[in-house]
């Protein structure tokens, strides 16, 4: 039983160590500024993970939870029998609560579309630890003839003998300083990190723009099949490569929202539409999200109806809800209600959204977006700079207010 015990051991170790890595990833302040996209340009899942607001508990992050619940694992795997008869049947019932935590957060982790695969590691360690302390039980069960109950009851009799009963006790206050210790170790961190991005915040968006402007630019004819929003003769154009289902397009969305509030007239948006689905994109090497192609569509339909700006509005306004579940249903109900005062039909909705002019449109775009190389959604030009993810709002106002004053 000792060698399986030290296998949990080594797993608690790995556990502390991946825990350790996305504690750091969290309060990496280059990240913090890092792109987000879509599809075969993903910079870092993990980045947009730690971001999320199911990321901390009442300001502790997840990490640091973790490094605690694999700490406590380990250092129970560690208990010698004259304390505790069967360590393992603490291991077991922490572990499972570990695992339980683990689902409802890698369900929450699916509805941001993105895989952070240290996380997904860590829910492998725990189920790991799991099964193993199970099969364990299951021995001890037959060895000893006795039932579960009766085991947790010999195992945590805290009344006889007494040195048993200090070193419960014992194990409690160690397991409480442990959890403090790692939440101090925590608040430390984030104290640190809170006064060096106060700092350097500045600094590091200058950084990031020297980046962008460091590449060579890209000077694209780009046609005239793009959908646009804003002022036509608008002196600086942000051409958008989009998913109408992709994350970082509905983050990026949110970004040009502000962007034009803040400068007006003078930029205008061209949306070109690059659904990552191979239902309609064959050049893409996996489906990312399998109704794009759907979605595109109805976008495509939206604008040659005319209403693709209000459209857009009512479409990332309800993302969350339409994400994993996109039905064309929801486009023709937003398009019926956006035109409300011509009352167009379902079926004269769904036959536009469906016609040959909308499949050949989509096919322009895809067609486009591979000449050039699109690899990611979104990809944005600015006067021939390429931008591949979604930028933070410091850093793309930047890059237009220096491209308007020159």
């Amino acid at each position: 039983m000792k060698k399986i015990i030290y296998l949990i051991s080594i797993l608690s170790v790995i556990g502390i160590i991946i825990s350790g890595a996305l504690l750091l990833q969290h309060f990496n302040p280059t990240i913090n500024l890092g792109l987000m996209s879509c599809g075969n340009g993903v910079i870092n899942p993990c980045a947009v993970v730690s971001k999320a607001t199911f990321s901390t508990i009442f300001g502790i992050p997840l990490a640091s939870l973790g490094i605690f619940f694999y700490l406590l694992i380990l250092f129970t795997s560690f208990i010698e029998e004259k304390h505790f008869q069967y360590p393992i049947l603490i291991i077991f019932p922490l572990a499972l609560f570990g695992l339980l935590t683990d689902l409802i957060l890698g369900i929450y982790m699916l509805t941001l579309n993105q895989i952070c695969f240290l996380c997904l590691i860590t829910y492998l360690i725990t189920a790991l630890i799991v099964v193993i302390s199970y099969f364990i039980i299951k021995d001890i069960k037959k060895s000893s003839k006795n039932n579960l109950k009766t085991l947790f009851k010999e195992n945590f009799n805290i009344f006889i003998p007494s040195i048993k009963r200090k070193f419960i006790f014992l194990y409690v206050f160690l397991s409480v300083i442990l959890f403090a210790s790692i939440i101090s170790t925590t608040f430390i961190m984030k104290s640190n990190y809170i006064k060096s991005t106060s700092l350097t915040k500045q600094q590091m968006i200058q950084k990031a723009v020297e980046e962008i402007y460091s590449q060579e630019r890209e000077y694209i004819d780009f046609k005239n099949d793009g959908f646009l929003i804003g002022n036509p003769d608008a002196k600086i154009s942000i051409i958008a490569f989009t998913d109408f289902l992709c994350s970082a397009c509905n983050h990026l969305y949110k970004m040009e929202m502000k962007i034009q509030k803040k400068f007006g007239d003078k930029i205008n948006i061209i949306y070109f539409s690059f659904p990552l689905d191979k239902k309609c994109n064959n050049e893409i090497s996996r489906t990312v999200y399998p109704n794009s192609c759907k979605a595109s569509r109805s976008a495509i339909a939206a604008y040659e109806l005319g209403i693709f700006e209000d459209y857009l509005t009512d479409h990332f306004k309800n993302y969350r809800k339409i994400a994993h579940n996109y039905k064309t249903e929801f486009s023709v109900n937003t398009i019926k209600k956006i035109m409300k005062e011509k009352n167009p039909s379902s079926k004269e909705i769904i036959k536009k959204i469906n016609s040959s002019s909308t499949t050949n449109l989509i096919q322009q775009h895809i067609n486009f977006a591979n000449e050039i190389n699109i690899r990611a959604t979104p990809t944005i030009y600015i006067n021939g700079l390429r931008i591949e993810g979604s930028p933070k709002f410091e850093i793309l106002s930047k890059i237009i207010e220096t491209e308007l004053n020159n």
